[in-house]
């Protein structure tokens, strides 16, 4: 059965707005520089669409800070969700968080990557 896409698609401002609601400002910055991030399976989608239809989801029209991109660090398909991550430490990691936790309540396979730098 293939991935529900328009349903992570639709959930994608609201993970965007709570992870914006998050950040624990530019003060609250500290510990090691990472790559914290939300990353989900997707199987049975084109790399193509599932690009193309989360890059849309997460930005609209304009770029509201949503990136994306598709890896196989652990011998599937995976998608890299950063929510608008602001800073390079803790804060990153707050955010990513918060959009995970948004996401995984809406009833999606979202996890959290953790990868200091």
């Amino acid at each position: 059965m293939p991935y529900d896409l328009n349903k992570l698609a639709s959930a994608i401002p609201a993970a965007l707005a709570a992870a914006q609601a998050a950040d624990p400002g530019e003060d609250n910055d500290g510990g090691a520089c990472n790559f914290d991030s939300v990353y989900v399976e997707i199987t049975g989608l084109s790399k193509e669409k599932v690009m193309a239809t989360l890059y849309k989801a997460g930005n609209g029209d304009g770029d509201k800070g949503f990136r994306l991109f598709a890896s196989k660090p652990f011998g599937k398909r995976v998608f890299f969700l950063n929510f608008d991550s602001r800073g390079q430490g803790n804060r990153k990691t707050a955010m990513a968080e918060a959009a995970c936790k948004y996401l995984k309540e809406s009833g999606i396979d979202a996890r959290m990557y953790y990868r200091m730098d």
